[in-house]
């Protein structure tokens, strides 16, 4: 699945979570907001990796339970690889210590997922206007 305007010109957002109908509400709220930048999908650790090394994008939305390798191996790996994709966290799980884990590795938000659905739009348009925002390196 893959959304959004497709122009090689705009930033890619990529959105990382196997719930294939809270990625397509996302998406639709996100475009609702006409965001200069496109949308991609993974459904896990892999995918997500792959798409990283081949589109650059320069935001992920990165859910925390994957199938597999989770969210936080997904951080690591982009930390090793020296990734300047900027990270957005979205979990269900508040009540462990993944905040702090996750800022740790490199995530410049961690929302909860249900609650904070709302704020990703503004976090978004803050990511994609601050200086350099589409200069990712993997």
């Amino acid at each position: 699945m893959s959304s959004g305007n497709q122009s090689l010109q705009t930033d890619m957002v990529l959105i990382v979570d196997n719930d294939e109908q809270y990625v397509e509400r996302l998406i639709d709220m996100l475009e609702d907001t006409a965001l200069d930048c496109h949308y991609n999908f993974a459904g896990g650790f892999f995918e997500a990796l792959d798409i990283v090394h081949r589109e650059f994008p320069v935001i992920m939305i990165l859910a925390l339970q994957l199938p597999g390798r989770g969210g936080i191996e997904v951080l690591k790996e982009l930390k090793s690889l020296g990734s300047t994709c900027r990270v957005v966290v979205i979990s269900n799980d508040m009540e462990n210590n993944y905040k702090e884990e996750c800022i740790e590795l490199g995530a410049v938000h961690f929302l909860d997922k249900t609650l904070e659905f709302e704020k990703l739009p503004g976090i978004l348009k803050s990511l994609l206007t601050e200086k350099g925002a589409n200069k990712n390196t993997v």
